[in-house]
């Protein structure tokens, strides 16, 4: 299973939020609606593992950006997700 995208509608400091995860597609929130297009950005088997004939990595995500602009908010999000449940007063799209 990979995560693909995801949509924080309000969590601590992210309001709003989207995030995408995959090169290959891009997710969007519009009106409501998601919005799905494909977009390949790196070549096919960019990430092949030398020497190996079929194997390969898919993807490769990172959240990057400066200090204080929600990093660990998304990853304390993610497993409070994951470990916990979202209460009902969360909104949020998760795409896997």
């Amino acid at each position: 299973m990979q995560l693909l995208y995801l949509y924080i509608d309000d969590f601590r400091t992210h309001k709003a939020r989207e995030f995408n995860f995959d090169s290959n597609y891009r997710f969007s929130i519009l009106n409501r609606q998601l919005h799905l297009t494909r977009k390949r950005v790196v070549p096919g088997k960019f990430f092949r593992v030398d020497g190996a004939a079929t194997s390969h990595v898919d993807a490769v995500s990172a959240i990057v950006g400066e200090n204080g602009t929600g990093k660990t908010s998304v990853a304390a999000f993610l497993n409070e997700a994951l470990a916990n449940g979202i209460e009902k007063t969360r909104k949020f799209v998760c795409v896997l």
